[in-house]
């Protein structure tokens, strides 16, 4: 029996690569072939860049998959897949392409594959508008492999906006993938954490600076004009104490990333911001992690704003699931619409109490 083609529109949701990288996963994990126009239309250089581009041709080469369309700047595409074949990859971006955004087309399908896998990636393991190295090692695969697969994640070497980095994941998947029930964790404020800074190539002492703005940011009103003070009582007292830096010797190109991790009782969050070479920019992402972090530890779910979308395709190809969240993005409901084109399910989104809280369910595949 010939299988549906489905049509998308690229311009749909947000507008960008979660459209097709939602629809690569999905079409590989349920074997569907999909047409796509309008790739990227909201984004200010629409069509295929060279990470949606490695992205289209490493699901493809995951399910030997029939395409066309596959090209630099094309707006439109057409896939059919075939059946996934686990195994060994290699995968280059060949720039600045995010490392772990290829992974979200890449791994979903490989979660209920027939047999393990090992994939490499080669690009941008740190970059801006995208899941860092340390969110998705320390985030995002603990909570997938409570669907049964056993995941091991390791950073080859730090990518940051000139790429060159590396990251390989190898996963098993479970005989029976299993559902999601993830009820609300323990409230954010109460749990340790800490920063960190990675720093590759950056003038002298701007490491320190932002370390510096980090602090002030969060606890200088306790020590109005006692710079000194509150560096004593940062390292002895806070959480985490002073934020580490932690000097990348072998990254291309400079590289600034403020990372902070949060440990709950039911995994590690992360959260992070991206400076660069000026006090300027240091001053600005130290002032958006701080912000970030102030609006996380107001929350007491489990899934914040950055995790919840890349649940939706995992969850949907196995046995679905629920999780709670914050106020579900644009990011969010674009998959959920993504993966009613595909699987003829909605997924549930209800709102607690008023609240910014939200209760996600995900029909399974099963």
């Amino acid at each position: 029996m010939r299988t549906e083609h489905i049509h998308i529109d690229g311009g749909m949701g947000e507008g960008g690569g979660q459209v097709l990288r939602s629809a690569l996963a999905l079409s590989a994990g349920l074997g569907k072939p999909f047409s796509i126009v309008g790739i990227r239309r909201s984004r200010r250089k629409p069509g295929l860049r060279k990470q949606h581009l490695c992205a289209v041709n490493a699901v493809a080469a995951l399910c030997r998959a029939k395409c066309s369309g596959v090209r630099i700047d094309s707006d439109c595409l057409s896939f059919e897949p075939g059946p996934v074949q686990p195994g060994e990859y290699l995968f280059d971006i060949r720039g600045a392409g995010s490392c772990t955004l290829v992974l979200q087309a890449v791994l979903p399908p490989l979660l209920v594959a027939s047999g393990p896998s090992r994939v490499t990636v080669r690009g941008a393991t740190h970059t801006a508008n995208a899941p860092t190295y340390e969110f998705f090692a320390e985030t995002l695969l603990p909570i997938l492999a409570r669907l049964g697969p056993r995941l091991k994640v390791r950073l080859d070497r730090h990518g940051f906006g000139a790429g060159g980095g590396s990251m390989t994941v190898e996963i098993l998947p479970a005989p029976e993938p299993q559902r999601l029930e993830w009820e609300i964790d323990h409230p954010a404020t109460s749990v340790p954490w800490r920063f960190r800074i990675l720093a590759a190539n950056l003038p002298d002492g701007l490491a320190e600076y932002e370390a510096e703005r980090i602090v002030a940011s969060l606890w200088g009103g306790f020590f109005p004009g006692d710079t000194e003070g509150l560096r004593q009582h940062a390292r002895e007292y806070l959480h985490g104490g002073w934020p580490r830096i932690e000097h990348v010797a072998d990254a291309d190109g400079p590289g600034n990333v403020i990372v902070w991790h949060g440990v709950q009782a039911t995994g590690t969050r992360v959260l992070s911001a991206h400076g660069g070479t000026s006090r300027t920019s240091a001053r600005k992402a130290a002032e958006e992690i701080c912000a970030r972090l102030a609006y996380y530890r107001e929350y007491w779910g489990n899934a914040d704003r950055y995790l919840a979308d890349q649940l939706i395709v995992p969850l949907s190809l196995a046995r679905g699931g629920f999780f709670f969240c914050q106020t579900p993005t644009l990011h969010t409901r674009t998959c959920c619409a993504v993966t009613r084109l595909f699987t003829g399910k909605s997924v549930g989104a209800e709102q607690l109490h008023d609240m910014p809280h939200w209760k996600i369910e995900v029909p399974g595949a099963a």
